[in-house]
């Protein structure tokens, strides 16, 4: 089991306490240094600290306030809906039904796409098998003279 840190309030010199929080037990990812106006205050958080680790376990203070309402509103929307076989309705669930659906969607074409891909295709294919015929031959163009030479008058 893992060591709980030692949260201990320190009276700075100006008359503040501070408490040095961890960054595994930070809701940042990164230690923290909190500065209250008296003890009482400082210890409040210490305790506030300790309760939450006890309660949810080192690795969820890594979540911020916003995020913790976020997951608890996605959670309860997908409580909410009381669909009629079995299903499994967990966040993971649902991130991994959108995370497949997302690749589906970036691996599937428009018909539009299809066809202009299958164009340059077919141009490809044409101008490798006339280099394959003609070689690097010269080849009359529109104008009479040799495709990329200069026009003679």
């Amino acid at each position: 089991m893992p060591r709980i840190a030692k949260l201990k309030p320190v009276k700075t010199e100006d008359g503040k306490w501070r408490v040095s929080i961890p960054a595994a037990h930070s809701s940042t990812g990164k230690r923290r240094r909190v500065f209250f106006p008296s003890e009482a205050k400082a210890e409040a958080e210490v305790r506030r600290i300790k309760s939450h680790i006890n309660k949810h376990g080192s690795e969820s203070t890594r979540f911020t306030a916003s995020e913790s309402s976020d997951a608890r509103s996605t959670i309860n929307r997908v409580n909410s809906h009381h669909l009629s076989g079995e299903h499994e309705l967990t966040l993971n669930a649902a991130v991994s039904f959108y995370l497949d659906h997302l690749e589906k969607g970036e691996a599937s074409k428009t018909f539009s796409e299809v066809f202009h891909m299958s164009i340059r295709v077919r141009k490809n294919l044409y101008e490798e098998k006339n280099r394959k015929k003609w070689g690097d031959q010269p080849r009359w163009g529109l104008e009479g003279h040799y495709a990329g030479a200069a026009p003679t008058c």
